[in-house]
């Protein structure tokens, strides 16, 4: 089973503890509890494969966190979430995503998904889907909308974050073998 690590970074209380559990034990929490870091993990099959996630939730890092590099680093794949009924945690992915770039600058590209979270207080609404796509294309991101109250999209979402991954993976070649008799 090939393991693959997935960072979920966002502003507080946009529900990355939520969508984490939402993902991999189907509940969800109605009281906010804030987060210094934890660690879910979650064995999916995709296309006849299967993989471990180990989903790393984080707290709402700031820019001096020295964990920050470190965690950066050994991702594989990097989850911002935002709250659609927030426009200022809308505008803190894109500076998330700069440091993503910046600390990885000499590493391959590293797959990016944006989960626009929240999608059911559909009245509160501020940043709209058009604006999380128009980012995610800038950002060269994969765009999924989601509830982590209802799971909406979520299974989905993360789902999509793991092929985005594999995309960049290069593909195993099978082994050529010879029998001789």
């Amino acid at each position: 089973m090939k393991s693959v690590n997935l960072l979920v970074l966002g502003s507080a209380a946009v529900g990355k503890s939520n969508l984490s559990l939402r993902f991999t034990q189907n509940c969800f929490e109605e009281e906010y509890e804030p987060t210094i870091q934890n660690i879910f993990q979650k064995a999916i099959t995709l296309d006849r494969h299967t993989y471990q996630l180990d989903i790393t939730d984080t707290a709402g890092m700031e820019t001096g966190d020295v964990m920050r590099p470190v965690l950066f680093k050994s991702a594989d794949i990097f989850i911002l979430v935002y709250d659609v009924c927030d426009k200022t945690t809308f505008e803190h992915i894109e500076g998330l995503h700069e440091d993503i770039i910046r600390i990885r600058r000499l590493e391959a590209p590293v797959p990016c998904m944006i989960l626009a979270n929240k999608v059911d207080k559909v009245d509160e609404r501020e940043v709209s889907t058009e604006e999380g796509q128009k980012a995610a294309k800038s950002m060269n991101a994969a765009y999924y909308e989601t509830s982590a109250k209802t799971g909406q999209g979520v299974q989905e979402g993360f789902e999509q974050a793991v092929r985005e991954f594999l995309k960049t993976k290069p593909q195993e070649k099978p082994s050529k073998r010879c029998l001789l008799l």
